[in-house]
């Protein structure tokens, strides 16, 4: 009579138990490295969300700079156009008097200049800005590719079969 131990069902019954238990082993460690990669991917999206706040909060002070030279730009052309009524005024007052009106010439032309300064200086802001917001999103983006690719890196590494 043939032994229990010997039989091809048990040899087979113990190469499935063997399996089983490789198998639970290697589910086991894919879960602590789902787990790990989780937790991972939480840290990095916070970490997203608190660039994205500062990207918004970059974004309103530049609103609140428009609007700070907006307001200046009222009040110049406000100035501008009563220095334009002074220059009627004393015009009409004082058709003769050639001094006056050379004085009104100038406060113009200085209004225009200083107009076209404010202009220059608005867009020169503007320009460094966006070149800033650019270049903060270039970063970013280019940070969350580096760690998409350590990630994707890391988990090859550390799960070839996946």
């Amino acid at each position: 009579m043939e032994e229990i131990g010997d039989s091809p069902l048990v040899d087979e019954m113990k190469l499935v138990e063997n399996k089983t238990i490789e198998f639970e082993r290697n589910l086991d460690q894919f879960k602590k490295t789902l787990d790990f990669e989780e937790d991972r991917l939480t840290k990095l999206t916070m970490k997203r969300e608190n660039l994205q706040k500062e990207i918004d909060s970059m974004y309103q002070d530049i609103l609140m700079e428009k609007e700070k030279y907006r307001k200046t730009i009222e009040n110049v052309i406000e100035e501008r156009e009563k220095i334009a009524e002074e220059c009627h005024i004393n015009l009409t007052e004082n058709v003769s008097s050639l001094s006056l009106i050379e004085k009104c010439e100038s406060k113009v032309e200085a209004s225009k200049e200083i107009n076209y300064n404010i202009d220059v200086d608005i867009e020169k802001i503007r320009c460094d800005l966006m070149e800033n917001y650019i270049s903060a999103k270039e970063d970013f983006l280019t940070t969350m590719k580096n760690q998409i690719q350590q990630q994707k890196k890391k988990l090859s590494f550390d799960n070839p079969t996946l």
